[in-house]
């Protein structure tokens, strides 16, 4: 009995260390927008919001690749010792991304001009924020797939904190524009690499660069189907800003990105947990004892832990606004109430999330996400034309309780029976 509370402990020692590094380096990277908000006008913020959505086109493509890199990372490690034929197929995947953005900008330059009312020289500032970016989410990638989750953390942790102090230079010098926003960016991820990668990166596992063409290929159909669900969430959570962009003004774009940045931040913190879990999940897989032990016995603490959060957030978020921008962005309010709602009614498929990819059922899951897009696009098409910014926090409500219901259902009926069918054996419990 006081060994296994001794283990518990650890456990939520472990978890507790993990969740104060990541969700310190989370709140600073949701509270930033709340700063430069303070600092630009609203039409300017209108401008930002746009900018960021057509960065985040091609940062979700960097997200889709840290799943695979964990989960492929994890099994070659434990089987091997060895990294670096999935750290290759990464860098590979990393210069693919980077690419792509150069090549869309280049050819669609004069729309992205209109789309977000910006001059080139702030295009060209954009592209090196989004350079920033991706290479701090590179890091971070490294560090989850070696099992340095804290130092992963930590790295989120640096980037927010260099980011905060950065634009307080800039506001000092009075040199804070639209631009400055993202050389800010790109700063603060050299920073990172800076104090991270010399003293905590062991590059012995990772080097030399070796891959074989069947790694690379299934690495990059493990993108593909799970770039479907990235990109539904990407459609969820920025596909309401381009129709917004047709029938509101700037001004109006500024203030539902601004009440969207505490559900984007409410839903950081809904996958920071879950996140944490993976590499476990990944390793124990094919063992129906450590997965019931997640679902059983973890995931309901999980989720106490995060409706605790959330009921905070919903106290507290809202009056907090009122507070920053008295007068400014007061029509926020309501709409950031709205869509802490659909925060918490996406807790369910956050937690089951892990298991389907660990598992690899992504070609049957990214058959939920297609219908996810499809279910956000018709939802925001039909009402905001005619609630506007309230259509857009209504439709984001039903799009996650399809996504949340999707995914009780995919499971049920899919990995639940493979689970009971299997052979329990032992295995090392704690993550």
């Amino acid at each position: 009995m006081l060994k296994k509370l001794k283990s518990e402990w650890q456990i939520a020692r472990n978890l507790l260390s993990y969740m104060s590094i990541q969700a310190t380096g989370q709140a600073l990277a949701v509270v930033l927008p709340f700063a430069i908000a303070k600092v630009f006008s609203k039409t300017t913020f209108g401008h930002y919001s746009l900018c960021e959505m057509i960065i985040f086109l091609f940062l979700v493509l960097m997200a889709t690749m840290r799943t695979p890199f964990i989960v492929h990372g994890s099994e070659e490690r434990t089987k091997t010792g060895m990294m670096n034929n999935t750290f290759s197929i990464q860098c590979i995947l990393v210069a693919c991304c980077i690419t792509s953005y150069i090549v869309f900008v280049i050819v669609f330059r004069r729309f992205i001009l209109r789309f977000a009312d910006i001059t080139n020289s702030t295009l060209v500032c954009m592209s090196l924020g989004f350079l920033g970016m991706v290479l701090k989410e590179f890091v971070v990638s490294i560090f989850l797939a070696t099992g340095q989750r804290k130092t992963s953390s930590l790295a989120d942790l640096i980037f927010g904190a260099a980011s905060f102090v950065l634009v307080g230079v800039f506001i000092i010098l009075n040199r804070m524009t639209l631009s400055s926003v993202f050389i800010i960016y790109f700063l603060a991820s050299l920073v990172v690499v800076f104090f991270l990668i010399p003293f905590s990166l062991n590059t012995k596992s990772l080097l030399p660069f070796k891959f074989d063409i069947t790694n690379l290929k299934n690495t990059v159909n493990f993108n593909l189907w799970l770039g479907i669900g990235v990109v539904a969430v990407y459609i969820v959570n920025w596909s309401s800003l381009a129709i917004l962009r047709k029938y509101a003004s700037f001004e109006d774009i500024a203030t539902y990105n601004l009440a969207s940045k505490v559900f984007k931040g409410a839903q950081m913190l809904n996958a920071m947990i879950p996140m944490y879990f993976l590499p476990f999940i990944s390793e124990n897989i094919s063992n129906p004892l450590a997965i019931k032990v997640y679902l059983k016995q973890k995931r309901p603490r999980i989720v106490a832990m995060i409706i605790v959060g959330f009921m905070v957030f919903m106290f507290i978020v809202p009056r907090l606004l009122e507070m920053l921008y008295p007068g400014k962005f007061m029509g926020a309010v309501p709409i950031a109430r709205l869509l802490l709602v659909a925060s918490v009614v996406s807790i369910n498929s956050g937690l089951y999330a892990p298991i389907l990819i660990a598992a690899k059922q992504y070609k049957i899951s990214q058959i939920v996400s297609i219908l996810l897009i499809l279910v956000s696009l018709i939802s925001n098409i039909l009402l905001i034309p005619k609630y506007g910014l309230y259509g857009a926090a209504i439709a984001m409500i039903i799009t996650q309780l399809y996504f949340s219901i999707a995914y009780e259902v995919l499971f049920r009926l899919v990995f639940k029976p493979q689970l009971c069918s299997r052979q329990e054996t032992e295995c090392h419990l704690n993550p």
